[in-house]
């Protein structure tokens, strides 16, 4: 009997055990999956990059022929991929910078052309169904409107899809003028802001225009494109920092000219700033000091 009884009892704690206690090892798994999953997620950070660099540098400059021919190429490969993943880290730090910047005044401004382009459009089918016109009244009335529902349609998509790492110039700058009359201070966030002078729009309007035709809105708005302030596609990704140059001188529309410098007056100045300055520059420049020491007593440009 008591066998029998143990040969029953047996299938029965062999169908518990399962329900009894869980199973660590499915849990387990999952467990390290997510972990390696996180782990190939994380990159490292900007400073790490940059110590990584730094240190590869060093190495590859070395004067030592010791470090054989296949290291230096993983070297060299690793420096590569390690800049790479720098750039990509400051254009986001730059890009969330941007984005925090001026995401009110962005806000403000979309809301505005998105009020004035419904405006304009009930405007055009008030126009449209207004039987007490005349065919040529309304044709004239609705190519008006059309092309200011055009131009209010670029402006929107303008707040919308301007380039998020470029600078923001506003489209509205009689409002900067209305405050200034006033006295007011200005918003926080709208000291942030770009204005031009004359109301015109911006260089990156017509791009945001040639892009409505292109379709490449969201190309245009990521930076994918390579447009810089200036409405213009860059040589290099990181002249963002120097967009306000271009702008400059597209307004001013006249070619970069090199600096001249007044001899004369600037090597005084040196001579009063402190004659161990002017010995140094007289020293590197000794053959134009000697040309013009008759004109400008002692000076080396032009």
């Amino acid at each position: 009997m008591s066998l029998h009884n143990e040969t029953q009892s047996s299938p029965k704690k062999r169908r518990l055990d399962p329900f009894s206690s869980p199973n660590p090892k499915p849990i387990k798994r999952q467990h390290l999956s997510t972990q390696q999953s996180h782990r190939h997620n994380t990159r490292p950070g900007t400073n790490e990059l940059k110590t990584r660099i730094r240190d590869i540098k060093r190495l590859l400059n070395k004067k030592t022929d010791d470090l054989p021919a296949d290291i230096r190429v993983a070297k060299e490969r690793e420096l590569a991929e390690c800049q790479r993943d720098l750039d990509k880290a400051e254009l986001k730090k730059l890009r969330s910078k941007m984005i925090q910047k001026y995401h009110f005044v962005r806000f403000l401004e979309r809301k505005r052309a998105s009020k004035e382009l419904k405006r304009l459009e009930a405007q055009r089918q008030k126009l449209e169904n207004d039987n007490n016109l005349d065919a040529y009244t309304r044709e004239k009335g609705l190519k008006s409107l059309n092309k200011r529902i055009k131009t209010t349609e670029i402006d929107l998509n303008y707040t919308l899809y301007s380039p998020l790492t470029q600078k923001y110039i506003s489209l509205y700058p009689t409002e900067r003028r209305k405050q200034q009359q006033q006295q007011q201070p200005p918003e926080p966030e709208e000291s942030n802001v770009i204005y031009t002078e004359s109301g015109e729009k911006p260089p990156l309007w017509y791009a945001v225009k040639q892009s409505m035709v292109d379709g490449t809105l969201e190309l245009l708005r990521d930076g994918k494109l390579g447009v810089g302030l200036s409405g213009e596609k860059q040589t290099h990704p990181k002249d963002g920092a120097d967009t306000m140059s271009l702008l400059v001188r597209s307004k001013q529309k006249q070619p970069e000219l090199k600096p001249k410098w007044n001899g004369g007056d600037d090597v005084r100045r040196r001579k009063s700033s402190g004659k161990s300055g002017h010995a140094g520059w007289e020293s590197r420049n000794g053959r134009e000091a000697k040309e013009d020491d008759s004109e400008s007593d002692g000076g080396f440009f032009e």
